[in-house]
């Protein structure tokens, strides 16, 4: 299947921007360009000589020949993951559950694999309310959080209806009782037989209504916690009411240990630098109660992030304060059952700054990154696991990876053929026990102080044990002499492996990076009886054009196999400065629901092409969705979903260019007309939405909860700064071609156009900004322009997108 090259014209629609100028891009027809053409040479921008050539010119000569332009190459997408999702018997439960949940405007992520609404809904506030009791017979620390979630709820709603229910420990007669079962054997554990899939996990749970009210049962104290997140959104505003639907629910996960993105964008840690702890506490509470709430259970960095960890002995990057304040956030997520994470890596120093250390010079260089290297220096990397472990039982982390020499591919792996001469002295050619010794280190050192180390040995792909991709690795050609060198050089990788997994414990995670299902047992196998930490990149970080959803999240079942329960899936959204929520949400459904709608064995082409069109669009409206009524709600979500189902990129609207350096370039006028579009479509919705959310408010009623609503503000400001920066390139690749094909008259005419399509986005971007600008943002400080040029969406600089028009040779 191919996608046609940019077919392009361009007009002016009010329709499509809520009010102003917006550049439609493609399908102006008949009358209805022929009206918007003349309301713009109408106006008294140009003169009347201009706009009898531009109506003659543009509408005679323009549509036609441009019909497709910047034709070098079209995208093929033969590589399209098939849609292996329809069909399936557990996908079509979940897809009916997630209907009925849809259908009462319910926003609750994960979908349980089994729930029924079989009983009538129950006003818990409002106009005929019940009177509500919630019931644990014992109170614990996990116990207030369940019966937190069930309050807190409450101030999700508009004010008028916001209440707290009684807390008791029996319960009372005439009254709905919400009870948190917080002993075992309970309902749960006895309702279940000792061989079910539900008894795999303390996670697993049931919901259970009653005659009186309803019941919420785990089998452990995490599937306590998680009934009542469950309870949480079953509740919902209707009528100035608060509605309960009681549902009977058994929920388990597929990936016991679901590691969803990081906490360490700016935003995240505002109030690190200053020191202010109570700040930061309250400010990472609110990300640690969302992340709890999607049953997210494991977090990469927050709170302080990549530190340089030393060789030299006690030495610790992190003052003293910095630690405190994570190990506050770090206890707060542990009561929820999220565990955190940190980094690390074997080399043992820096080029240029360990240049005059004893012995360093003498070390393996890996140039590219500058690290030095030395397998058999043990002191130094006895040190340095004992720095970096201690690091975490200070700061509260409880597991951190450790990096093996990153380098070197299938062919020479690690760089071992440049070992240094330590290393060779105490080793030979034996390079399985060189890092068996390492590895160990850090396993010991981790121990002493009840941490948890994972282990990146390289290779960590399983493209490596792949014939056909090794032998393109290799750049062997065909024939049986290549096809013996591929054989040898992956026998010796095979033999590596087991040796590594035959001498470190067998608890000790191992790393394997995303690929198709096919590879990743091959590679699980070479390590039979050990976890794995599954490094799952939603995008590539050199060539993905970062859309606002990562569609390779729904490839996250390649990995899960049913027999492996103790494998861990790490959902890498990628930029540690950015807004990756959304990818977190799709994260949190397809880690546990690896079978929910849309799902797909993993395609290498997400990697090779950065997932720029590696898609089919039912699957991309999926998740769009998924994502949108997972973070702002059922209803806000439905207007919020044309911002994720176009592959609408930021970063291609301030700089295509940029964006796509390491892609084919072809792609590059279609992927500007597509994202513009996108983009026109997202600002539209988020328009409507705006309006929807005023009429609301005037009723009284509340759509947004307060964690999600500066989202939405932050999202529709930025998107719609992106529109003048996305139109600008759409016209500049139009005035090129144009200029470039000896049509400078038309080139100019449609600068001109450009100049006002620029002037008319300043005028909406002013107008919105004058009503949200005392809206909640997420964040505001657009002071790392130089680093992440999409903040300057936070900032548009209009007289630079004018320059930019004004400035081109035509």
């Amino acid at each position: 299947m191919k996608i046609n090259m940019v077919k392009v014209v361009f007009g002016i629609s009010s329709a499509s921007c809520g009010g102003g100028g917006a550049l439609t891009g493609m399908q102006v027809k008949g009358q209805d360009f022929i009206y918007r053409l003349s309301a713009f040479l109408s106006s008294p921008y140009i003169s009347t000589i201009i706009m009898a050539f531009l109506f003659s010119m543009l509408l005679m000569t323009v549509l036609f020949p441009y019909a497709s332009i910047a034709g070098e190459g079209e995208i093929n997408q033969d590589s399209i993951p098939s849609q292996t999702w329809k069909g399936d018997p557990g996908t079509q439960i979940l897809q009916e559950n997630w209907q009925e949940l849809k259908k009462r405007n319910l926003r609750l992520l994960p979908v349980p694999k089994r729930i029924a609404f079989e009983q009538d809904p129950v006003v818990l506030s409002g106009v005929g309310e019940k009177e509500v009791v919630i019931v644990v017979d014992t109170r614990t620390a996990r116990s207030d959080v369940a019966v937190n979630e069930i309050q807190s709820r409450m101030d999700d709603f508009s004010k008028q209806i916001q209440k707290k229910f009684a807390v008791s420990s029996t319960k009372k007669a005439g009254a709905y009782n919400i009870v948190i079962e917080n002993h075992w054997p309970n309902i749960f554990t006895m309702d279940q037989p000792d061989d079910s899939v539900l008894t795999k996990t303390d996670q697993s749970y049931g919901i259970y209504p009653q005659d009186d009210g309803i019941v919420l049962s785990g089998r452990g104290e995490m599937g306590m916690m998680y009934a009542a997140v469950t309870l949480r959104y079953l509740m919902t505003e209707e009528n100035g009411k608060v509605i309960l639907f009681p549902a009977s629910v058994l929920d388990w996960p597929d990936y016991k240990h679901r590691q969803l993105g990081q906490f360490q964008s700016l935003y995240h840690t505002r109030y690190v630098s200053s020191g202010n702890a109570s700040a930061h506490l309250e400010q990472m509470k609110k990300y640690m109660d969302w992340m709890f709430r999607m049953k997210g259970n494991a977090v990469f960095r927050h709170t302080t992030g990549h530190k340089e960890f030393s060789s030299k002995p006690d030495t610790l990057p992190v003052s003293a304060k910095e630690m405190e304040m994570a190990n506050m956030v770090s206890e707060y997520a542990h009561i929820r059952g999220i565990r955190t994470m940190h980094n690390g890596k074997v080399r043992l120093g820096r080029v240029g700054q360990d240049d005059d250390r004893p012995g360093f010079r003498d070390m393996m260089v890996d140039k590219r990154r500058g690290n030095y290297h030395s397998w058999a220096r043990h002191d130094l990397h006895k040190n340095k696991a004992a720095n970096m472990s201690e690091f975490l039982r200070r700061a509260g982390f409880d597991l951190a990876f450790v990096h093996a020499v990153d380098a070197g591919g299938i062919a020479d792996p690690e760089m071992w053929s440049k070992r240094d001469r330590l290393t060779r002295e105490k080793y030979g050619n034996n390079r399985a026990q060189a890092d068996i010794d390492m590895f160990n280190i850090y396993v010991q050192e981790f121990k002493k102080r009840d941490k948890e180390v994972v282990l990146v040995a390289y290779p960590y792909s399983a493209v490596y044990l792949d014939p056909a991709e090794t032998m393109k690795l290799l750049r062997l050609g065909a024939g049986p002499s290549a096809e013996k060198k591929v054989s040898i050089a992956i026998d010796e990788l095979k033999n590596w492996m087991r040796e590594i997994n035959a001498a470190i414990d067998p608890s000790v995670r191992m790393c394997v990076r995303e690929d198709n299902r096919d590879r990743l047992g091959a590679y699980f196998d070479m390590y039979q009886g050990r976890p794995m930490w599954i490094y799952w990149e939603t995008a590539h970080y050199t060539r993905s054009i970062r859309p606002l959803i990562a569609s390779a999240v729904r490839s996250l079942g390649s990995g899960y196999f049913e027999a492996r329960q103790d494998d861990m899936v790490w959902v890498n959204t990628l930029d540690y400065q950015w807004f990756d929520e959304q990818i977190q949400v799709t994260g949190a459904e397809f880690s546990w629901n690896t079978k929910f709608p849309g799902w797909s064995d993993y395609d290498p082409a997400y990697r090779a092409s950065g997932g720029v069109h590696v898609d089919d669009q039912e699957a991309l409206d999926i998740l769009a969705e998924r994502a949108a009524v997972g973070l702002w709600g059922g209803e806000a979500g439905q207007y919020m979903k044309e911002v994720f189902n176009g592959h609408m990129s930021w970063k291609v609207a301030v700089d295509p260019y940029e964006a796509t350096k390491k892609l084919n370039r072809s792609i590059v006028p279609e992927l500007v007309e597509r994202n513009q579009q996108a983009i026109d479509r997202a600002v539209k919705a988020m328009d409507d939405l705006w309006e929807y959310h005023g009429e609301q408010q005037a009723l009284g009623r509340k759509i947004f909860d307060d964690f999600s609503y500066p989202y939405f503000i932050q999202y529709w400001a930025m998107t719609k700064a992106a529109k003048a920066y996305a139109d600008m390139n759409q016209f500049k690749i139009l005035i090129q071609n144009l200029a470039r094909d000896g049509r400078v008259e038309d080139a100019r005419a449609l600068r001109l156009l450009a100049l006002q399509q620029a002037d008319d986005n300043e005028t909406q971007y002013k107008s919105m900004m004058k009503e949200i600008d005392d809206e909640p943002w997420v964040f505001r400080d657009y002071t790392n322009k130089q680093k992440h040029p999409q903040w300057q969406l936070i900032a548009p600089d209009f007289s630079a997108i004018r320059r930019e028009l004004q400035d081109l040779p035509v």
